[in-house]
Order: C-alpha cells, then sequence, then structure tokens
C-alpha cells in the first residue's frame, strides 16, 4: 500500500510541474452577472516579489474596483469591495485562461467569468 501511495504522489507531482503558472497581465473579462445578463471587463493582475497580489478590474472607466488575490497553484483568489464584500474563486483551464464564480455578500446567488490573458 505504501508504494502505491508513493507512485500516486509522484505522478501528482509531476503533473503539478507541467501546469502553467498562473502570470500577471491583462486580461480580458466576459462574464454573466446575478441577473443572468452578460458583460465584459478587463483585469489587470500584478504580483510582487513579496508575493503580495492584487487583482484591479477596469469598471466603467470612472471607478475601476481594487482588489487583493492570491494565487494557490491553478487557483486566484479574489476579495474586494462593491456595494457589499465581494469574493471571486477562479481555476486555470488552460495556459493563460481562468475561468470560475464570485458573489457579493448580501446578494443572492453567483456570476460566472472566464478570463483570458492577453498576449
Amino acid at each position: 500500500m505504501r508504494g502505491a501511495f508513493g507512485l500516486g504522489l509522484v505522478f501528482l507531482t509531476a503533473g503539478a510541474a507541467l501546469a502553467e503558472p498562473i502570470l500577471p497581465g491583462i486580461y480580458d473579462v466576459a462574464g454573466t452577472d446575478l441577473d443572468g445578463s452578460s458583460y465584459t471587463d478587463v483585469m489587470e493582475l500584478a504580483t510582487d516579489a513579496t508575493g503580495a497580489c492584487t487583482a484591479t478590474y477596469a469598471g466603467d472607466g470612472d471607478n475601476p474596483m481594487p482588489g487583493i488575490c492570491l494565487i494557490d497553484g491553478d487557483r486566484l483568489v479574489i476579495g474586494s469591495v462593491m456595494g457589499g464584500h465581494l469574493l471571486g474563486v477562479l481555476r486555470q483551464v488552460g495556459p493563460g485562461r481562468l475561468e470560475g464564480v464570485w458573489r457579493i455578500e448580501g446578494e443572492a446567488g453567483q456570476g460566472h467569468e472566464v478570463h483570458t490573458r492577453r498576449p
């Protein structure tokens, strides 16, 4: 049993090493709002040498929505304040492509977004 577990761990580690990291940059966003309507936006994902991560959505241009984020392997978690506390969880589904859900405190349901990194 111990040998099988060790072999499985080697395969998991090898698979994780092959995944492209979530990279900072500009992402085009296509989303579905809580009411089912669709929208587009642009998000800038930035990191620094300390590991700090920020995610800023352009919004309507006059009201950008800055937030903090955390990159954990193939997941990106974003927290912000927009008419209530907002929390989003995205997973890398391909090179430069993230997909996930978000919700706002006090609002029913959840939205959906797909982020595609610009070259």
